[in-house]
């Protein structure tokens, strides 16, 4: 047997061996559930208007608007188990943002205050939905 033979052979056996014990072994993780939430970030003045003629004062309040929210759909993490489980991808859920400005209120010709109005929205990353199955379970696609 020639010396590039032996080689080939010897690496053969290590990875076969590297590659039985590593299909063996169990991740330990689970899914662990995020429920559905609305998050509101940053606060963009809308500013109200006074008016003063003689001695009324006329006035408008003015409105905190959230410069930009974000909706997350219900979807899992991956956390690690005790219990001999892997997880396995099931889906997406998609998470929306939603971007907000000051809207100028009019009463006729006058500036009376601001509001706030949805300017766009804008569909964000993606999350993994996932469920626990155990480590004996086969996975086929």
């Amino acid at each position: 047997m020639n010396l590039r033979a032996l080689l080939f052979a010897t690496f053969t056996v290590v990875f076969a061996v590297a590659s039985s014990a590593q299909t063996g072994s169990c991740p330990k993780k689970q899914a662990k559930f995020v429920p559905e939430r609305l998050t509101m970030h940053s606060k963009l003045p809308c500013s109200g208007t006074s008016i003063s003629v003689g001695g009324v004062t006329l006035a408008s309040s003015g409105a905190a608007c959230p410069l930009l929210a974000t909706h997350t759909m219900d979807h899992e993490i991956e956390v690690d188990s005790i219990h001999n489980t892997m997880i396995e991808v099931t889906g997406q859920s998609a998470t929306t943002i939603y971007h907000f400005e000051c809207d100028q209120d009019w009463l006729l010709i006058i500036p009376w205050g601001s509001s706030c109005q949805l300017a766009r929205t804008v569909v964000g990353p993606a999350l993994v939905r996932y469920r626990t199955i155990p480590c004996a379970t086969v996975i086929t696609p």
